[in-house]
């Protein structure tokens, strides 16, 4: 690290996963700028002054919207790295998925990088999606590795990844255009898990919520490459400071799991502190039925019977990463939600 002083500003402060990135930063002893939508909302910012090494000197917050052109320059000021994390996530199908998702997501990106290479960031680091890598491929899906080589068939993707896939290209346009004036890598993390920092979640924790509640119909054959938040946190880190980073993607993902295998997971530590963990399986014609009344259920449709295999040899022989193993990183998950309040805590059977 060049100066304990230097700035890192982190956009999207608010977020499950942008928490972890600024705790990582501060515990490095950086100092950090986080963007909120809204100042005057402290009470979705309010739990990162607890942090370690948190303080008025080393962490503050700046007003910022994705789709304001004049905002970031000043959030970038004095700035030596910026992580952009921020990105638009709707848990209901938008009624405009272009307008809501996709401009927002794309011309972030941009006013970001334009705002980083004006006020002489060093280097961007830029939260991508592994949805821009397996996502669209269709019968092909169970029989490819996916890797950094390849990208999602965009055709055939959801506004959400669009969205990212689109960012992420722009992202790389940018980089091959001011490579001499600027460096850019990716992180592309699989489905996060892990301990939330707060009440504040969004849609990582959707899934062991709803297992934990008792809320799922059934377990559909759905799988997810999933990655502990603090492994992505700790990846971007990496890819900030190391040089040999630059100009490259990285795919961030530990194992895939199907959700069968995740339930199993959580009733061998919940089942007898009062959850009822679902374990009936349940088939795609069912689902369809569940959609029309759950937009949730409509959002994994596309992924049903399909299992992602990943290769994330490239995280670990250029960045070094370590990975925590996927049933610790579920079970600490459960229990942060049940302290946070987010799941009801529950009486153990006797």
């Amino acid at each position: 690290m060049e100066s304990s002083k230097s700035w890192v500003l982190v956009t999207g402060a608010t977020g499950y996963l942008a928490g972890y990135v600024i705790k990582e930063l501060l515990e490095a002893n950086y100092r950090v700028r986080g963007s909120v939508r809204k100042l005057a909302d402290k009470q979705k910012y309010a739990h990162l002054f607890k942090l370690p090494k948190a303080s008025p000197d080393t962490l503050d917050f700046v007003e910022a919207e994705l789709s304001n052109t004049e905002c970031w320059e000043a959030a970038c000021k004095d700035c030596l790295y910026v992580i952009h994390v921020a990105s638009p996530l709707l848990l209901k199908t938008p009624k405009d998925p272009v307008k809501e998702i996709i401009q927002p997501a794309v011309q972030g990106t941009i006013n970001v990088l334009n705002a980083a290479l004006k006020a002489g960031v060093k280097k961007v680091v830029v939260t991508s999606s592994s949805s821009t890598v397996h996502s669209g491929h269709g019968d092909k899906t169970n029989e490819m590795i996916f890797n950094e080589t390849i990208w999602s068939n965009i055709e055939f993707c959801t506004p959400y990844e669009k969205g990212k896939m689109l960012a992420e290209k722009e992202a790389w346009k940018f980089y091959e255009a001011n490579k001499d004036k600027i460096e850019v890598s990716v992180i592309i993390p699989g489905y996060i898990i892990g301990p939330v920092l707060s009440k504040n979640v969004a849609a990582s924790p959707t899934l062991v919520i709803r297992i934990l509640k008792n809320e799922m119909p059934g377990l559909p054959v759905l799988s997810f490459p999933f990655v502990d938040v603090r492994d992505v946190a700790h990846a971007h880190v990496l890819a900030m400071e190391n040089p040999n980073a630059t100009g490259k993607r990285f795919l961030i993902a530990n194992k895939t799991l199907l959700i069968e295998e995740v339930a199993k997971i959580l009733k061998k530590e919940f089942a007898n502190k009062g959850y009822k963990i679902p374990t009936r399986k349940v088939g795609k014609c069912p689902l369809k039925f569940a959609a029309l009344f759950d937009s949730e259920v409509r959002l994994v449709l596309d992924y049903v019977g399909k299992f992602y295999r990943i290769d994330n040899s490239k995280s670990v022989e250029v960045l070094g990463m370590k990975y925590i193993g996927i049933e610790e990183s579920l079970i600490e998950m459960a229990y942060s939600l049940i302290e946070h309040g987010i799941v009801p805590k529950k009486s153990p059977k006797k």
